[in-house]
């Protein structure tokens, strides 16, 4: 149940943080493929969402549908799915994690991007990546390695970025146990429905309140107030009226000495003459001489 509770935890993380990101995002309509007109369908935070990137999507959404549902899948199905939907909520999202990917400044190289693509089953023979094969199966989607490529980095940079916001995330037993307590505690009410109609002729007497009050304190209780008065004082106000000799600075600085001291530091230099190991006798003698002119220049 943990686990399960973290997966949760972690996902209204991400919807929190996606919701903090979105600055500006207008929406003009998405409508059919046929009456859009507009290259521009949204933006998000100042960035368009193109219509054929919207396209893209929803035909990869369409045919994950028609693998899934086969012969079943018809207009009314199509409806209900919402994929038009579906495909604008998946870019708002992407564009949303980019940007944060960009903020963060999260890095993918270009050896992370061939070693991923090289791991994909698709594009291999026998366990090994085959060149042929990649192409043949890109052509077959109508892509191009440019934009697959470009797509496998993106889809690496979002990978960090889960990685990273869910590493900090940590859903301890107490909460998952708070949590299910909360959302499957039930509650029995016993309840009588008096008409307030019913009893406009009760008189309450002053001493029938006091006697209330008094055997009900606590229900009238407030949290504690302070009241309090203060002046503020500016410094920067004063600062041009006010006269430092050089005798209050000195007296300050000797009742302060303490504010003022640097620890002691030591600065070492050094002049090396190097020779290589196994140097014949006249560069070692050639090069101590020099050493021991300089020692005399230091002296």
């Amino acid at each position: 149940m943990l686990r399960l509770m973290r997966d949760y935890a972690t996902s209204w993380l991400i919807k929190i943080i996606l919701g903090a990101i979105v600055v500006v995002f207008v929406f003009w309509g998405v409508g059919s493929f046929r009456n859009r007109k507009s290259d521009v369908i949204a933006s998000v935070n100042g960035e368009a969402v193109s219509f054929e990137e919207y396209r893209s999507t929803y035909n990869n959404l369409l045919e994950q549908m028609r693998q899934r549902f086969g012969d079943n899948l018809n207009e009314e199905v199509l409806k209900m799915l919402q994929l038009d939907q579906q495909a604008l909520d998946q870019l708002i999202e992407q564009r949303l994690l980019m940007q944060e990917v960009a903020r963060l400044d999260l890095r993918v190289t270009d050896e992370e991007v061939v070693r991923a693509i090289q791991n994909i089953s698709s594009f291999q023979t026998n366990g090994v990546f085959d060149s042929r094969l990649y192409t043949t199966v890109l052509n077959y989607n109508r892509l191009t390695p440019e934009n697959f490529e470009a797509a496998q980095k993106q889809r690496l940079l979002i990978e960090k970025l889960r990685t990273y916001l869910f590493s900090n995330s940590q859903v301890s037993e107490n909460e998952v146990r708070e949590y299910y307590n909360w959302k499957n505690v039930t509650v029995s009410i016993d309840y009588v429905l008096f008409d307030p109609e019913t009893y406009r002729d009760i008189e309450i007497t002053d001493e029938a309140l006091e006697t209330y009050f008094n055997d009900h304190k606590e229900a009238y209780k407030t949290d504690p107030l302070l009241k309090v008065n203060y002046l503020r004082f500016d410094p920067q106000t004063y600062m041009t009226e006010v006269q430092l000799s050089a005798e209050d600075i000195e007296t300050y600085y000797f009742d302060n000495k303490e504010k003022f001291a640097t620890p002691k530091t030591v600065e070492a230099r050094h002049i090396l003459f190097k020779v290589d190991a196994g140097a014949p006798g006249d560069v070692v003698d050639a090069a101590r001489e020099k050493a021991q002119k300089a020692l005399a220049m230091l002296k």
